[in-house]
């Protein structure tokens, strides 16, 4: 079924709030720099005081119009070297989205990105940065991983560029910074970013055991009904 639902507890002067199969009008409401198409969304935050921890993660939707996404892209295909990382077809048909995740922090009105991962159809990105809600600027350094196929040898750009181990990947990093109305977006020395697995990155919250057991069992019964 596509009934998601969503939870709040709270207890011990700690919240807990969990949603999980949530669709794209709910995204929507969330995004307001971009347009989904399709998927589903989960979330898990959990807070004391002022402080809030929290994974989001997002599966298999099509994102448009994302202002940051569209000045990455419109810089790849600026570069030469790195027109193995662009993907063509972005500004009429989007990014298909296979997964992403973020784990974050929020404190003072600011995020901090311990770690995001997409995975697309044709790239994936890690990065890690923070985001202040308060002047709405942003600082990110994020690893673009695209399978490289026969355009290696055309690469000149050796220092911008990592080759993967198995030799059939490679990475180029670039920075965010500025106004996330209008990302100044660079391309930096590349480095190899690593995020853990959405599975890992959840365990890392401390929910009681019990409580998403029973957000779970309740979400299973709406599936069911």
């Amino acid at each position: 079924g596509n009934n998601g639902g969503a939870f709040l507890e709270y207890y011990d002067k700690k919240f807990f709030i969990y949603g999980d199969n949530l669709n794209d009008k709910f995204m929507d409401g969330l995004a307001k720099f971009s347009d989904f198409k399709g998927g589903k969304f989960s979330f898990f935050l959990t807070g004391i005081d002022n402080k809030i921890d929290g994974v989001v993660q997002i599966k298999d939707t099509i994102v448009k119009d994302y202002k940051i996404l569209n000045n990455v892209f419109a810089l790849l295909n600026t570069i030469p070297a790195l027109v193995t990382f662009s993907v063509p077809h972005y500004t009429s048909k989007g990014l298909k989205v296979h997964e992403g995740y973020a784990s974050f922090t929020v404190e003072d009105n600011v995020i901090n990105i311990n770690g995001f991962h997409v995975k697309a159809e044709e790239i994936a990105f890690n990065g890690t940065g923070s985001v202040n809600l308060t002047n709405m600027t942003h600082d990110v350094e994020m690893s673009l991983v695209t399978e490289a196929g026969t355009n290696l040898s055309k690469i000149p750009l050796l220092g911008y560029i990592l080759v993967g181990k198995e030799e059939d990947t490679v990475t180029t990093t670039i920075t965010m910074s500025g106004k996330l109305e209008d990302p100044v977006i660079k391309n930096t020395l590349a480095k190899d970013i690593v995020i853990a697995p959405f599975n890992i990155v959840k365990r890392a919250l401390t929910f009681p055991v019990h409580y998403v057991e029973e957000a779970q069992k309740a979400i299973d019964e709406a599936e069911k009904r």
